[in-house]
């Protein structure tokens, strides 16, 4: 009896050691599965190496283009000719900026050819050097530039009137407000003191024109005009450019349909300063004042002043305001312009017709008998076309 229950003791206690082996073994189990599962890492993206040409629109290398990975921080510049190479994910999609250019999103596989366009047709990243044209960022003489739209923002009848306060360095003094009067207003680069009173020289097209044609170009046949002031930007033009340089550069065709424009303008000019009235009476005390003061006999008696005053003798004690009688609160001025572009890949034209009519603020009276009209005014027509 004794040995049965010391055998059911037996077994009792070898179960309760079988029970904490079994789940030891699915603890390692579970433990190995798990390590083995974080051991893993996803395996790395597929790289490649492409490689390209960057070109503008005339088929020369971009130097200094961008290229980068889109969507990452993965980029590089254009070396020598525009060339470049670039490890990128594959799939991946490349943007190639520049300065003045479009930027452009292409697939990325090797042996790219991009071209990219300018922004403008009126290329505000170019300046107009002595002989030919220039990227603004690589220019180091001292010049300045101004576009079409800014020049037609001013009224001004007169061009030479609409240069100045726009460019610096560039003084415009006006001698007279008379319209037609094209030598009007005097241009000096750099002062009056360093340029020995003398105008710059003036290029249209590259053709030394005078300053009066200057003051008579329509602003809408103008493309670009570029002043250079330094040594290093006038030494091409010898002892000419001495003084300074102006360099117009109107407008040209552009290959494609024909586009018309038409724009018309209409403003008043006033006087910029009129004087107060005073009147005559007043003149008569105050000049009565000073010869008191002097110790003078007085030039008018009350009884002059008096008419002076009530305007009962106006023949002998005239009260004119002749500031009224001589000029107009306004006189009006009216711009009509058209021109049109247009042409293909062998022909390209472009024909601008303008016309401005200025006023005096003078009073006058027209003598119909003999046909004669004493009135300051001004009535010109311009004209340019390049084909």
């Amino acid at each position: 009896m004794k040995n049965q229950e010391h055998r059911k003791g037996c077994r009792n206690t070898s179960r309760s050691f079988r029970m904490p082996a079994t789940v030891m073994l699915l603890m390692c189990c579970l433990l190995l599965l798990l390590s083995t599962v974080r051991g893993q890492s996803p395996s790395p993206a597929a790289k490649q190496l492409i490689s390209g040409v960057v070109l503008d629109s005339e088929g020369e290398g971009l130097v200094g283009a961008t290229v980068a990975e889109k969507g990452s921080t993965n980029g590089t510049v254009a070396g020598a000719d525009g060339r470049f190479s670039i490890t990128v994910t594959a799939g991946a999609t490349l943007q190639i900026s520049y300065l003045g250019y479009i930027m452009q999103e292409v697939a990325a596989v090797d042996g790219l050819r991009i071209t990219l366009q300018e922004t403008a047709t009126e290329l505000e990243d170019v300046v107009v050097v002595a002989y030919g044209q220039q990227k603004k960022v690589s220019v180091t003489a001292s010049i300045a530039t101004i576009q079409t739209r800014e020049l037609k923002q001013s009224p001004a009848a007169n061009l030479s009137s609409t240069l100045g306060g726009r460019l610096p360095g560039l003084n415009a003094m006006q001698t007279t407000g008379q319209p037609g009067a094209a030598n009007a207003v005097n241009l000096y680069l750099r002062g009056v003191g360093t340029t020995n009173d003398a105008t710059p020289l003036i290029m249209i097209d590259g053709v030394p024109r005078s300053a009066d044609l200057l003051a008579t170009l329509d602003p809408n046949e103008i493309a670009s005009l570029s002043i250079l002031k330094d040594a290093s930007a006038t030494a091409v033009f010898g002892v000419r450019g001495a003084n300074g340089v102006i360099l117009i550069t109107t407008h040209r065709g552009q290959e494609g349909k024909m586009e018309l424009s038409i724009s018309a303008d209409y403003s008043v000019q006033q006087l910029t300063i009129m004087p107060p009235q005073l009147h005559s009476y007043t003149y008569a005390e105050l000049k009565n004042e000073a010869a008191r003061n002097s110790g003078q006999d007085l030039p008018y008696t009350d009884y002059d002043i008096q008419k002076y005053r009530d305007g009962s003798d106006p023949v002998f004690h005239p009260d004119r305001n002749l500031t009224e009688e001589y000029y107009k609160t306004m006189a009006p001025q009216t711009r009509l312009n058209a021109n049109m572009t247009g042409g293909t890949d062998k022909v390209k034209y472009f024909v601008n017709l303008g016309y401005i009519g200025q006023s005096s603020n003078f009073k006058t009276e027209e003598n119909k008998q003999y046909g004669f009209d004493p009135a300051f005014k001004m009535n010109r027509y311009n004209f340019r076309g390049n084909l």
